[in-house]
């Protein structure tokens, strides 16, 4: 089991926390400004953080990412897409 790390926020402002690494993911929560966060593990390409209850954030809002954090995946799927009326003309 990897050891929590932690990250510190570095924006002003409240952030949402996801279900999964994207915006495509429910939103389950939110981060106050300047608080710190466990972070667990980051998607390969380092744009999303895992906390450690599970909860996702968008790298670019941490100060730092620690190095040598695991590579963490979702096991949820996100939300499907709402399709949109088309025209029939």
């Amino acid at each position: 089991i990897a050891e929590p790390q932690l990250g510190r926020r570095r924006t002003a402002q409240k952030d949402d926390l996801r279900a999964g690494p994207g915006t495509d993911f429910e939103k389950v929560g939110s981060a106050l400004a300047g608080s710190q966060v466990n972070l667990v593990g980051c998607t390969e390409s380092e744009d999303w953080c895992k906390l450690s209850d599970g909860k996702w954030i968008f790298a670019d809002l941490l100060d730092q990412i620690p190095e040598g954090l695991p590579v963490a995946t979702s096991n949820i799927q996100a939300a499907p897409t709402t399709p949109t009326a088309q025209s029939t003309t």
